[in-house]
Order: structure tokens, then C-alpha cells, then sequence
């Protein structure tokens, strides 16, 4: 398979031989010595798997690529023959090697994201998967793990194989007969959580699934291999979670470049696994280049081993080590002033080199291949040469672009003798943890700084410094040299954001004097607000973001406060600002902090809720601004230094923390409006806030956080989505009225599902047609119409059997020689033939477009149109002649003629509203679309399950025929008009309308015991969803009914229609609870 290219490891080598090669490419296979044999399966232990058998290398300046594995030898010789024939002549005409490897790795890169399955793993495995799950052909095969499986209520799991595709979770037990195999299919699109749990008391880390509000788990034995399948179930979900919400914004966050389509193969979220590592663990906007990485010893107070990275950028340092000792390192090449060889350290460390950075830091490390990574560090070095002169000409053009010292201008708080003296304490203890690890911008993190932050807070001198290193803006600036300029010089800015911009300005920490009316700090304020909504435009700007940008630019300058403000938007609370969405991060976050008050403070909860301000209020405003305003200052600034250097999640511990400090006070108070007052008058001490908030509650587990966080995120997201769904079907709403929001929803997004089937269906369909015609030119084909209506009466035929032979049970073709057959059949073709003649005209092209599906609605518009048209005529008439008669006066003449003039432009108004509605209702129309017998049969059993059995595809050929009325399609109204009936029908509403589908409109018929039988049956089925295999409860319906017609039917051989309609009518609610 392909993969996408890696370095070769040197020490790889000697376990490849090689069998042929071509110009720069080489196909190697594996050795097989004993001792090939024992290093293969060492070094395949930590990956997971042993290298594979054969591999297909490129050669480029002493450097190889592993361009393909397998294990299949004819696999691999396809990609050999590919890359032999055809990429070789492609680079033949490419003069520069580099130019030639970077071409191939770039096509190559392509051809792996198109592949199935995972590398290491048996490569039949895509074979098995397509012939077990043939239904799943449109679905990318990604990978495959062995494991137990069970369902809640099993004693017994069951062992099998579970397969993952970009769209769904399929699970096949391994059974000696077909016969006892067990087979689940879970689409990612209606998982609504994916934790990690124990099970049995002995199982740990079980995966447990939500879907459809069921509960599964899997579970693989080896850790290793259970972590594996996590992550890659857990990848899959976010990225159907991301596209879900890029759906629901397509404006917005569906332009936004970072968000994430579904994923396409393990090497590509394999790939992405190691950005994202690499990402949070510098903070750095370059992805990790694997070409440049190296194991090295860096030394810092102790020598410490751990890799290397060198990237467009950045140089960037982790050790391999505990959590106690890690650390971190991140150098611009902007910053790096120059490098040394250096000698052997005591003739411990050989091959080492130190670099010098503009800051007077200087960092030594050791390293195998010196020589390598110099030749790289020099040329990252001299690419960056000419940023510095173009970092200058930014500023010059930017002359509001000045170092801010604006909390400095606050010369009532830093002229007191407290803040001077705490001030001076503290820059005292920080000077000396850049004396040991290095000054700022680039001094090496470890776990000491983090303690500093939380027990001690940062300095004013050092926190604009420290806030953009922390947040990781700081390497963002370094890589985006001039991007700010550019925005800022970009006119292409929405007028209601700029309106929306301007009239918070004077509301950004109006008391300070920095931003005070005409001082610098509002123009410098709207230049940062307006640069960031050009450049997210998926964001764009949200009340509380002027607050927090305000608060940058009190320790910042401009730019440094754009780039800041963009980390906190886009890394540290990626969805909170999303106005479109509704602020669906912080949302999903104030659920999370309301469980975790009602866990640790119930009284707390319980009071803020009997005063009408429930926590999810009160803390809504709270994570927005980061507790700005809401808080003392000082305590503020101490929550802006933790929760940039730890992170969003620290904002739950803060929360707590606040909560318990005023938790007497908040118990006392009486009215809702008093807690805002209280709390800012209660947290006065920030340090003791933060000790609280890290030694009470800072334990909160991540992974627990993370997932609360998906769940709830799906929760939220899928309440916009009804909203959406039926604000979007307002027009077809009135049709079912008893329907609530989730249902609509829910059928509205199984119903294009559907009709996207059906049309591929067609599409299919009319290609076979136009091949059967281009063969046989002669022949005149049967019309798919034709073919359709044939069909259909087949289905009539078939459908409309006893309702006898429903009730009980008996064989098919005796039902269909049942004595209420033929007048069924009657009614029902009768019915089809009417429907025919008078809706052939308006038939149409139905299938095509779907446009005409909704005919009738568009006619009942234009008719609406029509009668709103003569309405306003008639209205103008009356306003340009009526109040003229009798005066004459030209002032009474002026004012009708002013008042004809508006009239007619309401009228004008409200016929481009009318079109844009018919418009919009033409369009949703077309979306919809029909469609087939086949697709309504699949969806009603998806909503009846009891429906999938020979008596329930004889009752959805009745509802067919009843929707369709002898015609091929169906549109989006006829199949809720069911559902409505179904769903939310009255008992009486329900049996009419089963009797409808068997006996048509003749109300005179009367009723024997088998015939109520087959109707009650038909009534269980379309409108409870439960055990219909149960045997008790069968016996116990069939008891009722006899009862219930011995009782009425008295005397006679059967009971009228009317009579049981009557009955239904008076019982209602009762009889429905008696029946069920």
C-alpha cells in the first residue's frame, strides 16, 4: 500500500535486501535470517506491528524514503510498475533532485490518502470487510480490530472483528455457522458519546458507545492495541462532529481552513495525530517535518535526552522523559543569532553545538549526525534572513503599532506602596527562573514555570511577554511576518460587524485610561478587532471579545494583541466566539460547569436555582470574558496568566473556587440580581483563589472534561440542528402540525438520505436504459413509466390481502384469496385509476427534478399570489379616490397622492417578500425531491422496525398505495402525513386510518373477530414500537380483543365500523392504555 513518505531509518537497512532498481527508486524485501527475523520483531513491538515484507524506497542526496509496503508481492509490484513506467518519465525532464524527491513525495502523499486500510495490518482485511458489509460499498474502509462486543443486558459478549469506515462502526461475531453470527452497524452520525470505562470488574478501558440512545461496548485485550482503536474511533467521531458543524454554518465555519472533512485513511490520521501532538506540545503553527527529526541530548542544569525538530520556523526540543522532568523548547530562526561547534563535554557528550539566540540565551546540544543538522539550522537560518527587514518596514507602516505599557497608565494601583512591593517580590523570583532557564522570548519550560504561574502569578513587566509565549502567539507572529499588515490594509470588512465594533469601543474597560474617549487604546482596540474578524471570518467578531482584546493591549502592542487574541479564538476556545452557532463552545462548556457544581457544591446549585439564576447563567458571561469585570482586577489578571498557560479547562477550577469562597454569602442572599455584586466583593484575594481552585478542585480528570465536552457538544449541536430543520420546513410545517421539532428534524435528515439514494437509483437506471438502447436499436424498451406502473399494480396485488390472514398469522397466498381481497383491491385500484387521469397532466417530469413534487403547493401560492395582488389593486383604488371626493383642497389632494405613493410601495415590498418566499419554497422543493417504493419501504422499517416481516411489508404496500395513489413517487408531505397519524394520532385517528388503507372509504363495512383482529394487528405495529415477538404480549392482545368484541359485537357475526369508531371516541385515552 502506499504510505505517506517517511525517512528511512538507517538502521533499518540491514534488514532489507534489494531486488531491483530503477534510476532513483529501489524495491527491497525483508531478509530472512533468523537474526532479520528477532530484530524485525523487536523493533516492530513498540509500533504495534513488524515491518512489512517488501518496500519501495527513493534515493535522493544519501537520504531514502519509504514510499510503499506490503506484504502481497503483487500488490507491491503494481506500485512498482506504476512508479517505474509512468513517475519516471513524469521527473525525467525535472533538473534538481531535490525538485524530482519533493514531485514524487508530493504524488505519492496523494495516492496514500486514497488508500484503504492500515499499514501492518493484513491487507485481505479490505476484501473481507466489502464482501460481509456489501451494503457499505459507498464507505472508505480505514481499518479493522479484533475484540469482545456486547450490548447492555448481555452476560456473554460476543468475539468478533469490528470494522471502521469514515461513516460507520461494524461489528461481525466469528461463528462456526453463518446461521449464529451476530452483526451490528453503528453510523457515526447518530453516536452521541464515545468514553473509555470499565466493564465486568475486570475489563478495563472498555469503549463504550451511545448510539441511538443504546448502549455498546468493545473492548480489545491489549492495551496497546485498546488505546489504538480508541483514538481512531475517537478521530473518525470529531471529524463527522466538525463536518456536522461546518453543515450547520456553511457561511462561516464551513470556510474556515482548518476544520476538517472526514477522515479518509489511518495514514492520514496518523498523520494528523502527530501534528496535533506537535502543535499542543510547542504551541507553534508548523507541522512536524519528519525529515528533520533527531534524537539528541540536550543539556539544561542535567543532561536530558529527547528529539529534535527542526521546522520551516522553528527549532523545537521534548524530552523523552516522566511528566516531572519534561521539558520544552521552541526558537525562532528569527531569534537565532548564530550557532558553534562545540568540543566533547568532559569527554562525555561528543558532536555537540550550542546556539546563541538574540536574547543572550545560549543552548548546547549533542547530537549523532552533527554535520546533518547544521547543514539544516544554517539554511532555515538563511531563509529567514530577510524577515528582520521586513518585520521593521510592517511597523513603520503601522504607527499605532508602539509597545503598549498601558497598564502603566493606571496611576492609582501602581503607585501604591503594596503593588510597588509585590511587584518587586515577584519580578525578583522570576529573574532568577530566567536566570537558570534562559530570558524571555525563548527560555526553556518545564513544570517549575507552572508552578510559578499558579502560586505566584507573572509580573507586569514580564506578562505581555509571558502571555504571548504561553498562548503560543508569540510563534504565531514569528510565522505570520506581515499577514497583519496585509489584513490590515484589506477593505473587504461586513458593515454590520465594523457597526457592530464601533459601538462596543467605548464599552472595552471604559474606566481605564488608556481607553478613554480619543486616546490611543480605542484606535489601536478597533484596528486589532477589525484585523481578526477579516481574518476569521468563520468567527468574525462577538460581543466580550473588545474585552479581552482591551485587556491584551494594556501589556502588548498591536500586532502581538492580534495574534494573542487569535490563539485564544482559534486554540484555547475554538468555538466560543461563534456567533452563528450560538457560542456552542462555551454553551457546551457552561453545561459541563453546572454538573460539576451540582457534584461538588449542591447547595450552591440548588439555591442559584430556586433565585431564578441558574449556574449556566451566572458563569455564562464568566468564561466569555475569562472573569473580566467580573472579579477584581488583580484576580483577573491572575486568571488570564493560568488559563494561557494551562488552558481553557482551568476556567471549571476557577469557577469552583469562586463559587465555594462566596457559597455562605450566596446561601444568604435573596434575590438573584445580589450574586454578580457578591462574588466581586468576596474574591478580593486572587492568591488565595488560585490556591483553592489547584489544590480543591484542580484534579479534575481531562479525559473526563473531553468528554463531557463531546457529549454535550453533540446535544447542543443536535438541538440547532432541529431548529434549523424546521425553520428551514416552515412552509410544509402546517401540513403536520403534531409533530415536535426532534421528529421533523429527524425525519427531514433520513428523508434526503433517501432521496439522494433514489436519485442515484435513477441515475443508474437511465444509464442502463441509454446502453439497452445504444444495443439494440431496433427494439422499442418497455418506458421506465410503464415499468413502474406495472410494478406498482404488482404491489397492489400482492399488498392487499386478508385482514383476516394479518390477525391470524396464516400463509400469504390464503390471504390473498381472503374474502375482503377483491373489495380492497377495488378501492384501491379504482382510487390509482382516478388519481391517473386527473393528475396525468400535472405527473409530469416528477421524477426528474423533484421540482414538480410539490406542484399543488406552488399552484396554492400563485393562487395566493393572485388574491393578494387584487387585494392591493383594490386597496390602491380606493386610496387614490377616496378621501378626494368632496374638498377638493390640494393639500388633502397632495396627502392622498403621498399616500397612493407608499401604498404602492408596501405592494412592492410585499411582492419581492412573496417571491423571495416562492423562491426559497421552490428551492426547498427541489432539495427535497421524491421518491421511490423501494426507499419508502426502507424508511419505514427504519422508523417500525416491527414493519421488517412479511405482515409488515404487506401493510407498507397498503401505505403506499394509499400515499402514492397509482403513481411512481412520492414527495416529503405524504410520507409525515403517515408518521403524523402514526406518531401523534389519536386511537380513533390510528384505527380509521388503518381501516382507510383496507377498505378504502366505504365506512358501511362491518367487522367479523379474524377482520378486528387484522386490524388491531395492523394498528400494534405502525403505532408502538415495541416487543413484537413477545409471545405474552401477543396472547395478551389477542385476549383483550375478544373480549373487547364479545362485549360490543354482542348477538351479532361482526360490529360496525361506526360502532367501534364510537367506542374509540368516548373511551379515547383509556381504551389506548387498556389495548396497550
Amino acid at each position: 500500500m502506499w504510505i505517506i513518505p517517511r525517512l528511512a531509518q538507517s538502521s533499518d537497512s540491514f534488514l532489507y535486501k534489494a531486488l531491483e532498481k530503477i534510476g532513483v527508486f529501489e524495491l527491497q524485501k525483508q531478509g530472512t535470517g533468523v537474526f532479520e527475523g528477532i530484530v524485525s520483531t523487536v523493533r516492530g513491538v513498540p509500533a504495534g506491528h513488524k515491518p512489512l515484507q517488501y518496500r519501495i524506497v527513493i534515493h535522493s542526496n544519501g537520504e531514502s524514503f519509504t514510499l510503499a509496503v506490503s506484504d502481497e508481492h503483487s500488490v507491491i509490484m503494481q506500485h512498482w510498475k506504476y512508479l517505474t513506467e509512468e513517475l519516471s518519465l513524469a521527473i525525467e525532464n525535472i533538473e534538481s533532485v531535490e525538485d524530482r524527491r519533493d514531485f514524487v513525495i508530493s504524488k505519492v502523499t496523494c495516492l496514500a490518502s486514497l488508500e484503504e486500510g492500515e499499514e501492518g495490518k493484513n491487507e485481505f482485511a479490505v476484501h473481507h470487510f466489502r464482501e460481509q458489509f456489501s451494503t457499505l460499498s459507498d464507505e472508505k474502509f480505514i481499518t479493522y480490530s479484533k475484540g469482545l462486543w456486547w450490548e447492555k443486558g448481555w452476560i456473554i459478549p460476543e468475539n468478533g472483528i469490528l470494522y471502521l469506515t469514515h461513516a460507520s462502526i461494524c461489528f461481525k461475531s466469528q461463528k462456526a455457522t453463518s446461521a449464529d453470527e451476530y452483526v451490528k452497524i453503528l453510523s457515526f452520525k447518530n453516536i452521541s458519546s464515545i468514553t473509555k470505562e470499565s466493564s465486568f470488574g475486570f475489563l478495563q478501558s472498555s469503549l463504550k458507545i451511545v448510539c441511538n440512545q443504546k448502549d455498546f461496548w468493545f473492548n480489545v485485550l491489549d492495551k496497546q492495541g485498546r488505546e489504538h482503536t480508541f483514538h481512531i474511533i475517537e478521530s473518525i467521531w470529531e471529524d463527522f462532529m466538525n463536518s456536522w458543524k461546518a453543515s450547520l454554518d456553511p457561511e462561516g465555519v464551513g470556510r474556515s481552513p482548518d476544520i476538517r472533512k472526514y477522515s479518509s485513511n489511518m495514514a492520514l490520521i496518523n498523520e494528523r495525530k502527530k501534528v496535533a501532538h506537535f502543535r499542543k506540545i510547542f504551541g507553534v503553527p508548523d507541522a512536524p517535518i519528519e525529515v528533520h527529526t533527531y534524537k539528541c541530548t540536550f543539556y539544561h542544569n542535567m543532561h536530558r535526552a529527547g528529539l529534535l525538530y527542526l521546522t520551516e520556523n522553528f527549532l523545537c526540543f521534548e524530552t523523552i522523559s516522566t511528566l516531572s522532568d519534561r521539558c520544552t523548547l521552541v526558537l525562532a530562526w528569527v531569534n537565532v543569532k548564530s550557532f558553534t561547534r562545540e568540543g566533547s563535554l568532559l569527554g562525555l557528550v561528543p558532536n555537540s553545538f550550542r546556539i546563541h539566540t538574540k536574547s543572550g540565551n545560549a543552548h548546547f546540544f549533542s547530537v549523532g549526525n552533527r554535520e546533518e543538522v547544521l547543514k539544516h539550522i544554517q539554511s532555515f537560518i538563511d531563509n529567514r534572513k530577510s524577515v528582520k527587514r521586513r518585520r521593521d518596514s510592517v511597523l513603520d507602516r503601522l504607527p499605532t503599532n508602539v509597545v503598549s505599557l498601558g497598564w502603566s497608565l493606571d496611576t492609582h494601583r501602581i503607585e501604591s506602596e503594596t503593588y510597588t512591593q509585590q511587584q518587586s517580590t515577584l519580578k525578583g523570583i522570576w529573574d532568577k527562573y530566567f536566570l537558570d532557564h534562559g530570558f524571555l522570548p525563548d527560555p526553556v519550560i518545564d513544570p517549575a514555570m507552572e508552578s510559578l504561574v499558579k502560586k505566584h502569578g507573572i509580573p507586569d513587566i514580564h506578562r505581555g511577554l509571558m502571555w504571548q509565549l504561553c498562548s503560543g502567539s508569540l510563534h504565531k507572529k514569528e510565522a505570520g511576518i506581515g499577514v497583519y499588515k496585509d489584513l490590515f490594509k484589506k477593505e473587504s470588512l461586513d458593515p454590520v460587524i465594523a457597526d457592530t465594533i464601533s459601538r462596543d469601543l467605548h464599552r472595552s474597560l471604559p474606566d481605564h485610561e488608556l481607553f478613554k474617549q480619543g486616546n490611543l487604546g480605542i484606535v489601536q482596540l478597533k484596528n486589532v478587532l477589525e484585523t481578526y474578524s477579516k481574518r476569521a471570518t468563520h468567527i468574525g467578531y462577538t460581543q466580550s471579545m473588545n474585552i479581552v482584546a482591551a485587556m491584551l493591549l494594556m501589556y502588548m502592542s498591536e500586532e502581538e494583541a492580534f495574534w494573542t487574541l487569535s490563539a485564544i479564538c482559534e486554540d484555547f476556545v475554538p468555538d466560543y466566539y461563534t456567533a452563528k452557532l450560538q457560542l456552542l463552545g462555551s454553551i457546551v462548556d457552561q453545561q459541563i460547569f453546572s454538573l460539576l457544581v451540582l457534584k461538588n457544591l449542591p447547595e450552591v446549585y440548588h439555591h442559584l436555582k430556586k433565585l431564578d439564576t441558574p449556574v449556566e447563567m451566572l458563569s455564562f458571561p464568566w468564561f466569555l470574558c475569562f472573569f473580566i469585570g467580573y472579579v477584581p482586577w488583580e484576580t483577573s489578571l491572575r486568571v488570564m496568566d493560568v488559563v494561557l498557560f494551562c488552558g481553557v479547562d482551568a476556567l471549571f477550577s476557577i469557577g469552583l473556587g469562586v463559587l465555594h469562597i462566596c457559597s455562605n454569602e450566596i446561601l444568604k442572599a435573596s434575590e438573584g440580581h445580589m450574586i454578580t455584586s457578591i462574588i466581586k466583593d468576596t474574591v478580593t484575594d486572587g492568591q488565595a483563589l488560585m490556591d483553592l481552585a489547584f489544590t480543591k478542585y484542580g484534579k479534575l480528570p481531562k479525559d473526563t472534561i473531553s468528554s463531557m465536552r463531546k457529549k454535550n457538544q453533540y446535544a447542543v449541536m443536535n438541538d440547532l440542528q432541529e431548529n434549523m430543520d424546521v425553520t428551514k420546513l416552515r412552509s410544509l410545517e402546517g401540513r403536520f402540525p403534531k409533530l415536535n421539532n426532534k421528529e421533523i428534524s429527524q425525519m427531514y435528515r433520513i428523508w434526503l438520505d433517501y432521496v439522494q439514494r433514489y436519485r442515484d437509483r435513477e441515475e443508474k437506471r437511465k444509464t442502463r436504459l441509454m446502453v439497452y438502447k445504444k444495443d439494440r436499436l431496433g427494439s422499442q424498451p418497455t418506458s421506465p413509466t410503464n415499468r413502474w406502473n406495472e410494478r406498482a399494480g404488482s404491489v397492489s396485488t400482492k399488498s392487499n390481502f386478508s385482514v383476516s390472514a394479518i390477525g391470524e398469522k396464516s400463509d400469504p397466498e390464503e390471504a390473498e384469496r381472503g374474502a375482503c381481497n377483491s373489495r380492497a383491491t377495488e378501492s384501491t385500484n379504482t382510487e390509482g385509476d382516478q388519481e391517473r387521469e386527473a393528475g396525468s397532466a400535472d405527473e409530469g417530469d416528477m421524477r426528474g427534478s423533484g421540482k414538480e413534487a410539490g406542484s399543488d403547493r406552488t399552484e396554492d401560492t400563485s393562487e395566493s399570489e393572485r388574491g393578494r395582488g387584487k387585494h392591493e389593486e383594490e386597496k390602491e383604488r380606493r386610496t387614490d379616490g377616496g378621501d378626494t371626493r368632496g374638498s377638493g383642497q390640494e393639500a388633502r389632494s397632495d396627502k392622498t397622492e403621498d399616500t397612493s405613493e407608499r401604498g404602492k410601495e408596501k405592494s412592492e415590498e410585499k411582492k419581492e417578500s412573496t417571491e423571495e418566499d416562492t423562491e426559497e419554497k421552490s428551492a426547498l422543493e427541489k432539495e427535497l425531491g421524491v421518491i421511490g417504493f423501494d426507499e419508502f419501504q426502507e424508511i419505514l422499517i427504519k422508523v417500525f422496525p416491527q414493519l421488517d416481516d412479511p405482515k409488515g411489508f404487506g401493510i407498507i404496500a397498503l401505505t403506499w398505495n394509499d400515499c402514492a395513489k397509482g403513481k411512481d413517487t412520492i414527495h416529503f408531505g405524504k410520507l409525515m402525513n403517515v408518521l403524523s397519524v402514526a406518531w401523534r394520532g389519536t386511537l380513533k385517528e390510528q384505527f380509521e386510518y388503518c381501516f382507510k388503507l383496507v377498505y378504502g372509504e366505504d365506512r358501511s363495512a362491518s367487522l367479523v373477530m379474524s377482520q378486528l383482529k387484522g386490524l388491531m394487528d395492523m394498528l400494534y405495529r405502525i403505532s408502538y414500537n415495541g416487543d413484537l415477538e413477545s409471545a405474552s404480549n401477543m396472547s395478551k392482545i389477542e385476549k383483550y380483543i375478544s373480549e373487547f368484541y364479545a362485549l360490543h359485537a354482542g348477538s351479532k357475526e361482526a360490529i360496525s365500523f361506526q360502532k367501534i369508531n364510537e367506542i374509540l371516541e368516548n373511551k379515547g385515552n383509556s381504551l389506548l392504555e387498556e389495548f396497550w
